[in-house]
């Protein structure tokens, strides 16, 4: 099976120029059983090749240590009314998912577990375990062998994994260490920070409406008292006040009446929405479900060598192969009946390029000058 593959030029008037004699045509003939015999023929330089680049990956993967995972899974917090209609529409992009729409929900938890602040205490923690029946303390600056902060982050990054299920709304956590141990204090103090970042930093609409509240209430216990001192002040001054007949006297008594009652009774609705706040806001606080709590690996992790290794020589041996295949069209397109077309095709891209031959002639005459010399 061969395929022949003709390139002709074309004259001014876009007409095939049919002599071949002339040397205006560039030919050559492709068989798949000559490529299939070529590859036989070079079967040991490939092998060798191919064996020498798997040798090579060999000793570097063992270069590598071995890496465990330690895993951990959050379950989802916050309301679930919105039900499987909501989500049904969040996947065509009709609605907002309830993870998503719930203040209080687990939906922030990757961003929290991602961000700087949790960062900063993962690293400045010193971490005690024991590997190997010793006990060890490390840090990940440590482990790392890096004080620059943005290079510490950049490499927090690389060793751990935050995964937050679309359908479900848990979240899957990983952290990849030489050291099982070690895998697992880091992932356990990536949760403690969360847990502490939702219980004492995190705010929601009903804690400020509680902080809202109790400013309203100060303000209106200042009207209330003032409203009541001079209710006071008034009595003080008219000690016959519950005798009189006097319209003005009673006209004004009733208006400061009036205002102590509007102030205490706006006082007491206050205090019952405040004490409904602060119960809300207890409510409110995201709570860290925790389904798996972070886990021991005994089964590394990576790097899994053998598949590695298997896969190399396997790509080595076709990427071989092709160059072997194309080294030998190249040759043949170049050579024989080709080869006064291939040098015009030179002259023309010399002619084309002539900064770039002017740089290479320099440099095959600088190496010219080096060799006579030595």
């Amino acid at each position: 099976m061969s395929r022949k593959i003709t390139f002709r030029e074309k004259s001014p008037d876009n007409s095939l120029n049919n002599d071949t004699a002339t040397g205006n045509s560039f030919n050559f003939e492709i068989s798949m059983f000559e490529m299939a015999r070529l590859i036989l023929r070079k079967k040991k330089l490939i092998s060798i090749l191919t064996l020498s680049i798997m040798l090579l990956t060999t000793g570097y993967l063992f270069t590598l240590p071995n890496l465990y995972t330690s895993t951990a899974t959050i379950l989802p917090s916050g309301k679930s009314g919105a039900g499987m209609s909501a989500y049904l529409k969040s996947l065509v992009g009709l609605g907002i998912p309830a993870a998503i729409s719930d203040e209080n929900s687990s939906a922030l938890f990757p961003v929290i577990l991602n961000s700087q602040l949790v960062a900063k205490a993962v690293l400045a923690k010193e971490y005690e375990f024991e590997h190997n029946s010793e006990s060890k303390k490390l840090t990940l600056p440590e482990y790392f062998d890096q004080t620059d902060p943005d290079k510490l982050r950049r490499s927090m990054m690389t060793i751990t994994t935050i995964k937050m299920s679309q359908k479900t709304g848990e979240i899957a956590m990983g952290v990849e260490t030489e050291f099982p141990e070690f895998s697992q204090a880091v992932l356990t103090k990536y949760i403690a920070q969360l847990e502490e970042f939702n219980l004492y930093k995190r705010r929601t609409s009903a804690t400020d409406n509680e902080k809202y509240l109790a400013r309203q209430i100060e303000k209106t216990k200042v009207k209330l008292t003032a409203a009541e001192n001079k209710l006071e002040t008034f009595q003080l001054a008219n000690q016959n006040w519950a005798m009189t007949d006097s319209p003005e006297i009673l006209k004004e008594l009733m208006r400061l009446k009036r205002e102590v009652e509007i102030a205490s009774g706006t006082y007491l609705m206050l205090t019952q929405q405040y004490e409904m706040a602060k119960f809300v806001a207890k409510k409110d606080v995201p709570i860290t479900r925790i389904l798996d709590a972070p886990s021991l690996p005994t089964q590394k992790s990576g790097p899994f060598r053998r598949n590695i290794i298997l896969l190399t020589g396997l790509l080595s041996c076709g990427l071989i192969c092709f160059g072997i295949v194309l080294w030998d069209i190249f040759i043949k397109a170049t050579g024989g009946k080709n080869k006064h077309e291939f040098g015009n095709f030179k002259s023309e891209i010399k002619i084309a390029f002539p900064r770039t031959n002017r740089m290479i002639s320099r440099i095959k005459k600088s190496q010219e000058e080096s060799t006579e010399v030595v």
